[in-house]
This record gives C-alpha cells, structure tokens and sequence, in this order.
C-alpha cells in the first residue's frame, strides 16, 4: 500500500516542501502602441535566485541551475492593410548555471544566455462571411544565432508554415 506517513498531510501527490532557497527580483514591461497599426511591448526581468545550500561539490557556488539573472523581450507586431501581418519577437537572457552528466547536480557549468529572434509572416484570406484562411510562416532563431539550452546546442535558423481555416 501507500505510505501516507511521508507527508504530513497525508498527501500521496503533490508537492513536498524541502528547504528551497531565496528568490528576489523585479519586472518591468511596457505596452506601446505608436500608430493604429502598430504594437510595441517590451519587458525586462532581474532575478537573484540563490539556494541555502550548495548544489556543487566543494559549497562554494549557490546560484540555482537554469535561472538567468536578465531576461529581456521585445515584440513589434505591425499590421499592413486588414490581411497582412508581420510579427518580430526578440528574447535575450543572460548566462546561467547547469549541471551537465552529473548525478545530483555536484558540478555546476556557466553559459552564455540565449539571444534569438523570431519572424512571423501572416496573410488572412476572406472565404465567405465568417470564414477566412490564414496562411503563415515563422522562422524561429531568425538571424541563425548560436546558444545553447540547458548546455545543449540548439539548431540555427529553421522555420514552419501552415494554414489556418477561422469560422
């Protein structure tokens, strides 16, 4: 059977509370929108996520795995005439710890934050009353940037495409 003893609630799922660390931070955004067919947002995030105990062999590092300390997006998205749209989304981040084949996380390795920008292409077709097609593109990592993601390399520039049917 269950032990529901583990918890003091006597919870068999959920979460369990162990001894966590400090978090502080601050966000900022801003929505604009300069013109009728234009959109503007940005927003930039500061983070100081530390644990109380070291999560690296030797206890001199208490940074938590996977938290950049800045985090900045930006997003333009511009309409042109009532079909055509275009959507620029810029996300940035600074460097972050992780444990790499490491079990329990005993060495910490230091990368660069991501820098990557995305494009979004979209045309609506107007079917009949109430039903359109929209036809759209996006290419993810825009410019090709190299950065990696929990240590591993991502691919450069690649894109999708589809269609949408709205009724």
């Amino acid at each position: 059977g269950i032990d529901f003893t583990a918890d003091p609630f006597g919870r068999f799922i959920g979460y369990r509370n162990t001894g966590g660390g400090l978090a502080r931070g601050v966000e900022l955004s801003v929505d604009a929108s300069p013109g009728a067919q234009l959109d503007l947002k940005t927003s930039y995030t500061y983070t100081n996520s530390d644990q109380r105990t070291s999560p690296v062999a030797g206890g001199d590092f208490f940074k938590s795995f996977g938290i950049s300390e800045h985090m900045l997006t930006l997003t333009a998205a511009q309409r042109i005439g009532r079909r055509l749209n275009l959507v620029f989304d810029l996300f940035a981040a600074g460097e972050y710890a992780a444990p790499l084949f490491t079990a329990g996380g005993s060495r910490a390795f230091l990368f660069d934050g991501p820098v990557k920008a995305d494009l979004v292409v979209s045309y609506t077709v107007p079917l009949s009353e109430g039903k359109s097609l929209r036809l759209y593109g996006k290419v993810e990592n825009v410019f090709g940037r190299a950065y990696f993601e929990d240590g591993f390399r991502t691919p450069g520039a690649w894109g999708i495409a589809g269609l949408a049917f709205g009724f």
